[in-house]
């Protein structure tokens, strides 16, 4: 008796928090300069409006989006985009007009403005170094800019920065020295630190410090070198400081400042360090859940609660299995989503909330329980009770109100090992339990608090065995077969669980009566326990081993021994897998288990993990990660209580920590970029989840297209380049991965310009430069052919008035010589001038019609060649047969042309009145494409072809018509008359 109340004293809850001193703090994502961090050694995190997270390291400021970083750096090739330092200091902050400010560590501050890529840079307004010598820069609920520098506290204008007075000039200046955080409480105070404690900006401009402190601050009296500081959201300050007080030692600060009320607690460091300079605070953040955590330049993270109560001290992270020592941490961040950021020498490290997520815990101190595998259970019952069994000390329950727990001696199974049990399941009847060495089963009645018998030795026939319940039955499964009792206890039936080399290895309720099972192949069976079936549902793709399985809605949820955790259909198809890389604490899952609140649990032997379904499937990490911790059947989780573990050397039970609904992931664009071509658009967009950003997924469409969505997989980015020209509008959609498309899209609405080349007016353009030459060209033979008309007429003109006239003078003075001449020969000499008088007259006529530039077509000449021939054919009695070449189709005729066609038709005429003895005289002609014909002829007496080269008019005629380059065929013999047929091609010739 008395080793049991020493156990219940030492069971006794402590109700001092605990400490796990020396943990490990999971980690969800390791950022290094191999994924593109300026520096591993990041000074300072931002969190923008858009979600986006900007970072200060000693190699630019950098804007990360969860997959890819943009980098603002020193670069003096590119001035507009370049940084006046690459080493940035601790400020980072967003204005009301979405400018992003932030601090270089001795050239002063920075403006980016994200639109337009413009930076800025105040190196050159800011004359004095100790103003260039800047630490921290904000933006205020104010609209204020304010600046810490080692010099005083600046403040942005439209003109520029310039430094904040004491108006009053009650405050000495040393005040305004080496001035670090600026903090705003929640009544618009500012609050700075500073080398020599804390400097106040009052809402209506007036400053106050050690040295002027009317209202008796107890901040304010602290003349301490403040290392780090914040406000948390109750509005109290919280902070640290580099030096060490008259007890050796350093202290955590919270100030009130509504109630004046200033706490402090010691700051838990291990032995020996609390003189070393890498003890020294050096960040503070508040996470989602209003606990305080604090850095130090050695390498503790320490976790407190609002009570100022340490929580939890770590010392490193883990990742994959892989463990970082926590060195020279160089910022905390925690961003909207509740993750935190740690970041030193081997990086940035991501936590999820969850695992962040750190309450009271009630710890049980150290017993002389038996903690080898096996030998001691923890259960919850539906009722939410915890039970504690242990095979040397027996059944055990934990009293809630009393925060102990108590013994359950039982009778019904006495003798050496009657404390030697093993928990199997329980239900609402309460807990089952089989005695060491036996094949009975016993009953725990929870309501009666007392053991009572439900399987008699010799009817289940197993030797440790495993059970689970259902509505109306109790399952038991030995190696290779199932048997089956009532809920009185009564066997109904065994069945066998498959074949002679499998063994079942996990099993779940499925239905009302009925169960999945999963063998060591992989193999599920579905058991009906009404039909008493056993059925082979699917062999799942997995390698084999040893299994858990769950049911999760339609689909299974199977933890295997090395895959990590799989998402089945009932087909067989994986549908996700997790892994390591998706937050699990080990590839080996042992077993899987749904508590009250709906939570599934996952152990591991690095820990344990959770699924919380109302939250989507993500994998959490509890608090509890230590290499001493035991997987086998050592939790329990009761609904809304919270859980127990079992620890190598010790019970723990911590309270659940209720879990914030999380908040719609933004969805941004990171960059909206026109490329040199008018039809050219870049986009890149990400939505900012980032512990998970590889299970997200995109896709697009074109919206006035009609297009479908096409699938972009995790490319965060799109390039247009080949869409015609047009009015378009873009949207965007994201998930995670075997999600639905979420509805929060993106959506831009840009113009594709027809490319220049293929506008109208280049086209325009072109064929002006094309036609130009010929345009010139034909300009050029225009102006020369009115150049040539105009010779022609005047020519045409100076023949007729000129020469015409003189002839018609000659004429006139012949006649009247003639008739005063009575000298025969001399009358013939007179009459013979007075002939060729007239020949030249009419010669000259036909020279003048033929150069006159409007007698251009072969229908006036045509024409003019019958007026001309009519009367002279008719004196000789012979009539002009024309009317075949009255319709003649007028073309452009040369002067060369229309004077050698008009000589041959003369001759041919003189030779068919001269010595054809013909009465008709026939005329046509026709025109085609490229040649002009006319034909002549007579029926007179014609002529030998074979003198035709002793006929001197045909000779005249040929050489005519060679001029023309054209041809000239005659068609005659004697008494058949004679033909003529000409040929001429339409080919301009020289005039």
């Amino acid at each position: 008796m008395r080793s049991w109340l020493i156990l219940t004293g030492l069971l006794i809850l402590s109700a001092k928090l605990y400490s796990n001193q020396g943990t490990d703090l999971p980690a969800i994502r390791q950022l290094t300069t191999q994924q593109g961090l300026a520096d591993n050694r990041v000074k300072f995190f931002f969190q923008d409006h858009n979600g986006l997270i900007w970072l200060n390291t000693r190699n630019g400021l950098q804007r990360y989006d969860g997959t890819r970083f943009f980098t603002l750096s020193y670069d003096p090739q590119e001035p507009l985009r370049s940084l006046p330092s690459s080493i940035m200091n601790f400020g980072i902050t967003e204005d009301a007009q979405q400018y992003i400010w932030a601090v270089t560590e001795h050239e002063g501050p920075v403006r980016f403005t994200t639109g337009s890529g413009e930076l800025i840079s105040f190196t050159q307004q800011l004359k004095q170094k100790e103003f260039k010598r800047s630490h921290t820069i904000v933006h205020t609920s104010r609209e204020r800019i304010l600046m810490s520098t080692v010099g005083g506290l600046m403040k942005w204008t439209p003109t520029g920065f310039i430094k904040l007075e004491d108006q009053s000039k009650r405050l000495p200046a040393t005040d305004f020295y080496n001035l670090r955080n600026i903090l705003e409480d929640p009544d618009g105070t500012i609050w700075i630190s500073s080398s020599h404690g804390f400097l106040q900006l009052d809402t209506a401009g007036q400053f106050y410090s050690s040295n002027y402190n009317p209202l008796q601050k107890k901040i304010l009296q602290q003349q301490l070198d403040i290392s780090t500081s914040l406000i948390d959201r109750d509005g109290s300050i919280w902070f640290s400081c580099w030096n060490i007080n008259e007890q050796k030692g350093r202290s955590l600060y919270r100030y009130d400042s509504r109630r004046n009320r200033l706490d402090s607690i010691w700051m838990p460091f291990s032995a020996g360090m609390q003189d070393d300079y890498f003890s020294i605070p050096n960040t503070m953040i508040q996470d989602a859940s209003g606990n305080i955590w604090m850095s130090t330049l050695g390498g503790h993270i320490y976790v407190f609660n609002s009570d100022m109560q340490l929580l939890q001290d770590y010392t490193s992270v883990s990742l994959n299995g892989n463990h970082h020592k926590l060195e020279s941490i160089s910022a905390l961040f925690s961003d909207r989503n509740g993750n935190i950021w740690i970041s030193f020498e081997q990086g940035v490290f991501i936590i999820r909330p969850s695992a962040a997520s750190i309450n009271y815990s009630f710890p049980i101190q150290s017993f002389n329980f038996s903690f080898q595998h096996g030998a001691t259970q923890i259960f919850s019952s539906p009722s939410g009770s915890i039970f504690v069994n242990n095979r040397s000390r027996g059944l055990h329950k934990w009293d809630f109100q009393k925060k102990q727990l108590q013994y359950i001696p039982q009778a019904l199974y006495t003798g050496k090992w009657a404390n030697y049990l093993k928990l199997l399941y329980a239900d609402t009847n309460g807990l089952y339990i089989n005695p060491w060495f036996t094949d009975e089963v016993l009953r725990f009645n929870e309501s009666r608090n007392q053991f009572e018998p439900f399987i008699p030795s010799g009817k289940l026939g197993l030797l440790d065995p495993e059970g689970i319940s259902t509505d109306s039955f109790h399952v038991f499964t030995g190696k290779h077969a199932i048997h089956l009792f009532s809920n009185k206890g009564d066997f109904i039936d065994s069945i066998v669980a498959g074949p002679g080399h499998t063994q079942i290895t996990g099993w779940t309720v499925a239905e009302k009566s009925a169960l999945l099972l999963i063998d060591t192949a992989a193999i599920v069976y579905r058991l009906d326990l009404l039909k008493r079936s056993l059925d082979k549902l699917v062999r799942l793709p997995l390698r084999g081993g040893s299994y858990s399985i769950l049911k999760m809605g339609e689909n299974w949820l199977v933890g295997t021994l090395y895959e990590g955790l799989k998402l089945i259909t009932k087909s067989g198809t994986v549908l996700r897998s997790f892994s390591t890389h998706d937050g699990l604490l080990s590839n080996t899952v042992h077993k899987l288990s749904k508590d009250s609140l709906g939570k599934i649990w996952i152990k591991t032997p690095n820990g344990l993990n959770y699924i919380d379904t109302a939250s989507g499937l993500h994998i959490y990490t509890t608090m509890l990660h230590d290499k001493r911790y035991h997987a086998f059947q050592d939790a329990c989780f009761v609904g809304q209580y919270g859980a127990a573990f079992l620890m190598r050397d010790k019970l723990l039970y911590y309270p659940y920590v209720e879990l914030k609904e999380p908040e719609k992931i933004p969805f941004v664009f990171t960059q909206i970029q026109k490329g040199n071509e008018d039809n050219t658009y870049r986009f890149e967009f990400a939505a900012l989840d980032y512990t998970q950003q590889e299970s997200i997924q995109y896709r697009y469409r074109l919206k006035q297209s009609g297009n479908d969505w096409i699938y972009l997989g995790n490319l965060g980015s799109l390039v247009f380049d080949q869409l015609q020209p047009g009015s378009y509008q873009l949207e965007i959609q994201y998930r995670r991965l075997n999600e639905n498309w979420q509805e929060n899209s993106l959506e831009h609405s840009f113009i594709i310009h027809r490319p220049f080349w293929k506008s109208w007016w280049f086209y325009a353009l072109l064929g002006f430069v094309m036609l130009a030459p010929i345009i010139y060209s034909l300009r050029k033979e225009w102006f020369s052919k009115k150049r040539m008309e105009r010779l022609r007429w005047q020519l045409s003109r100076d023949l007729h008035d000129d020469i015409g006239s003189t002839l018609s003078s000659i004429g006139i003075y012949s006649t009247l010589l003639e008739s005063r001449v009575k000298d025969e020969k001399g009358k013939s000499i007179v009459q013979e001038i007075r002939q060729h008088t007239r020949d030249m007259m009419q010669n000259m006529s036909d020279i003048v019609w033929a150069i006159q530039p409007h007698n251009g077509d072969a229908e006036p000449l045509i024409r003019r060649f019958i007026k001309y021939a009519d009367p002279i054919l008719s004196s000789g009695n012979i009539r002009l047969d024309a009317e075949g070449a009255l319709s003649c189709v007028s073309v452009e005729l040369s002067m060369l042309q229309k004077r050698n066609i008009f000589l041959i038709l003369k001759e041919a005429m003189n030779n068919s009145l001269k010595h054809g003895r013909a009465t008709v005289f026939t005329l046509s002609c026709n025109v085609s494409k490229n040649h002009l014909s006319i034909e002549l002829g007579d029926n007179g007496i014609g002529f030998d072809k074979s003198t035709l080269s002793r006929k001197n008019g045909l000779i005249n005629m040929s050489e005519r018509i060679k001029e023309l380059r054209g041809t000239i065929q005659v068609d005659t013999a004697p008494g058949a008359g004679c033909r003529i047929r000409l040929t001429i091609p339409l080919q301009e010739l020289p005039a």
